[in-house]
């Protein structure tokens, strides 16, 4: 205690943790209704399947998918994407939504040799230097880091690219599917800002329980021959439901 009262603000070293500037900001509003999907069922040739899926997503919601089964989530959120084919049913967007999507697997992305700055310049239609370097600047991609090859990137690193995809695109949809896997904490707190902060609609998923429950103004409990089993107005409900059903077991 003696030695920290003489402790003077100069004798602190300055932190050294980073922090991401992660800014949605969408080119244009969406409708009111984003997104209506209606007894959708999808089946693989392994035999995975879904049915029974029926909710609504309204324009500003952040609604996060929890199941037992994450990969249920996970196919939901690629059918949403439209990434896959559903056998039945329907899964309708509004007119006037642009959809920016966050995979679970984006290996795909990260094909070749190109650096951050070509890499990122195939997804804008701006392609001066200046203006791409500005997003992964934000991204901390700074000067000799965003010559970096896609090659070498770690996960964390190739997630944040992403980002600054999802940042420079401007959809008023997102799309996120684990999208705080491989981060660091700094990183997941900006990005949970930057969600927060987003004028437009969220439907995701995340194993981050304290990320979810920051930022799901809905969670829809997923089944995958159920569908939607429930859907409550906030993560605290949803806990407390599971709880509840674990005592009844």
């Amino acid at each position: 205690k003696k030695l920290l009262s003489k402790l003077g603000s100069e004798d602190i070293p300055a932190s050294t943790r980073r922090y991401p500037h992660i800014v949605f900001a969408a080119q244009r509003p969406a409708g009111k209704d984003v997104l209506t999907v209606e007894d959708l069922a999808y089946a693989d040739e392994d035999g995975a399947s879904l049915s029974n899926f029926t909710f609504t997503l309204h324009r500003g919601e952040r609604v996060a998918l929890v199941g037992e089964d994450a990969s249920v989530c996970s196919t939901l959120l690629s059918l949403a994407a439209e990434e896959m084919i559903p056998t039945a049913g329907s899964l309708q967007w509004g007119g006037s939504t642009t959809r920016g999507h966050f995979p679970k697997n984006y290996e795909s992305y990260f094909v070749g040799d190109s650096n951050l700055i070509d890499w990122l310049r195939q997804f804008s239609e701006n392609k001066e230097e200046n203006f791409i370097r500005s997003f992964l600047g934000k991204m901390l991609f700074t000067r000799d880091e965003s010559l970096k090859s896609i090659r070498v990137l770690s996960g964390g690193e190739k997630v944040r690219c992403i980002l600054a995809k999802l940042m420079l695109q401007g959809p008023n949809s997102l799309i996120l599917d684990g999208p705080t896997n491989h981060l660091d904490l700094e990183a997941i707190t900006a990005l949970n800002n930057g969600l927060l902060a987003f004028a437009g609609t969220v439907l995701f998923n995340s194993q981050d329980m304290a990320f979810v429950e920051s930022l799901a103004t809905r969670v829809l409990v997923c089944d995958a021959e159920r569908g939607i089993v429930a859907d409550h107005r906030t993560y605290a409900e949803y806990v407390q439901a599971h709880l509840n059903n674990a005592k009844d077991r």
